[in-house]
């Protein structure tokens, strides 16, 4: 019996795909995730991901031209 395929309609990103997307590096993602100022990683096994679409409204969500 042949199974329905599954559409991916948010892409799930690796720690390493989101701290080439937002500039972070490991520590600093996870510092924010903890402090609540990151969205929440999903769990699959041993594997850690975020959702594109919450990484992309965080991004959008950030201030733009700021120096810090």
């Amino acid at each position: 019996m042949k199974r329905p395929s599954a559409e991916v309609s948010d892409p799930l990103l690796r720690q390493q795909s989101v701290s080439i997307k937002t500039t972070l590096s490991r520590t600093e993602i996870y510092r924010r995730v903890k402090r609540g100022d990151f969205p929440q990683p999903i769990r699959l096994g041993r594997t850690i991901a975020w959702k594109t679409s919450e990484v992309d409204a965080w991004i959008d969500a950030q201030p733009r031209g700021v120096a810090k």
